[in-house]
């Protein structure tokens, strides 16, 4: 199941934020009312896995957008 893109810059929002593991972070929005909501899922298959986050994530890396990203969040 694809993902927007919307949906899994807030996921690595909330990666910075709080700086869970790739896994972590699919637990906690799994876990978390809040979490599912602020990334737009409305179930669990709604939420990806921690495999997809983690390539999301590189892709950012790669490309240093992540850095450019999140150089005012904190």
């Amino acid at each position: 199941m694809p993902y927007a893109p919307e949906q899994m810059l807030r996921v690595c929002v909330l990666q910075h934020l709080y700086d869970p593991v790739d896994m972590a972070a699919m637990n906690a929005i799994i876990d978390s009312r809040a979490f599912s909501a602020f990334c737009g899922a409305d179930s669990r298959s709604g939420i990806p896995d921690g495999d997809t986050i983690g390539r999301f994530r590189n892709i950012l890396n790669e490309h240093y957008l992540q850095e450019e990203l999140f150089e005012n969040v904190r």
